[in-house]
């Protein structure tokens, strides 16, 4: 969930994943480019892949819900991965909650 003002920082995750945004607007910042998000729209992030995403709403509340594909090391556990340092000190206004978790095995 990302309030007015909300920013999620140049950041990475461990896993890769899908993103589909519920309510509010968002800018994505990637290598790839800059996008915006609206109601509706999915995307993908890539594992270790840098991005910035940037509510952009006046009112209200943005939300988006994620998928992701993790290592079973970071079951329970905090995939968000900060940049740069200094970023850790900026406000963090934005709130996760994690529903679940589902551990399988694929046999190879």
């Amino acid at each position: 969930a990302f309030p007015v003002g909300a920013i999620a920082h140049r950041h990475t995750h461990s896993g890769s994943g899908w993103r589909h945004l519920v309510t509010g607007s968002l800018r994505i910042e990637a290598e790839h480019g800059t996008t915006v998000m609206k109601v509706g729209d999915s995307w993908f992030e890539p594992a270790h892949n840098p991005v910035r995403a940037v509510a952009l709403q006046d009112t209200g509340v943005t939300r988006f819900v994620r998928c992701m594909v993790i290592p079973i090391a970071d079951v329970g556990h905090s995939t968000f991965k900060l940049q740069s340092p200094k970023d850790a000190d900026l406000p963090r206004l934005q709130t996760t909650v994690r529903h679940f978790d589902h551990v399988f095995q694929v046999e190879a």
